[in-house]
């Protein structure tokens, strides 16, 4: 991996990791969710020049989401 998509999974792995610290320190799993999501969010909206980019932006991440699940299922399912 290279350039965009290192940064893209680089990224991922670190807010993951991010994530899980929170929770093991002790924090409420669903606030921590809500506080990330509502940072990304802010900063997403802040950063977009206009509507068109902002939904466009959260519908590739929604996708690259949903990808994620369905490849993280079907590793799950091979397992058992």
């Amino acid at each position: 991996m290279k350039g965009l998509e290192h940064t893209f999974a680089e990224t991922g792995a670190k807010v993951n990791l991010l994530l899980n610290e929170l929770e093991e320190e002790g924090h409420h799993p669903e606030t921590v969710l809500s506080g990330a999501m509502t940072a990304l969010l802010t900063r997403l909206i802040v950063r977009s020049p206009d509507n068109l980019s902002l939904l466009t932006e959260l519908s590739h991440a929604m996708k690259k989401a949903t990808i994620l699940v369905a490849v993280m299922e079907a590793e799950d399912e091979a397992i058992h």
